[in-house]
């Protein structure tokens, strides 16, 4: 599976740009196009379309990339289903990861409330 990071990285090689020249060209911070490239964070929605129009890229097929980056690197999201309820939280959202995150960990919770209710 392709990471939207290698993506990312390819896409620069391919058009010979640095994280200060493509920060510039989708209108980011050069800091979040560089953290994004060393894959220390998985960008925003908001940003992953920013950085698809910066590469003259259609936002729509990179932003599924990112989405399963976002759920392969989620601790908390350990079955299938958990999985795939951050990936579409992502795509759904366009806020950041750890937002989704702290989202999910209050749907559990509740979810554990309600169990040991009935129980």
């Amino acid at each position: 599976m392709e990471l939207f990071t290698e993506w990312l990285r390819q896409q620069m090689r391919d058009h010979h740009l640095n994280c200060r020249t493509l920060a510039r060209r989708s209108g980011l911070a050069a800091n979040k196009v560089r953290l994004a490239v060393e894959q220390r964070v998985v960008p925003s929605a908001f940003a992953v379309r920013r950085l698809a129009e910066g590469c003259g890229v259609e936002p729509a097929s990179v932003m599924q990339l990112a989405a399963e980056q976002v759920a392969a690197t989620t601790p908390d999201a350990k079955t299938p289903l958990e999985r795939e309820f951050v990936r579409l939280l992502y795509l759904m959202s366009g806020v950041e990861v750890r937002v989704v995150t702290r989202e999910m960990e209050t749907m559990v919770s509740v979810r554990k409330a309600r169990v040991s209710d009935t129980a």
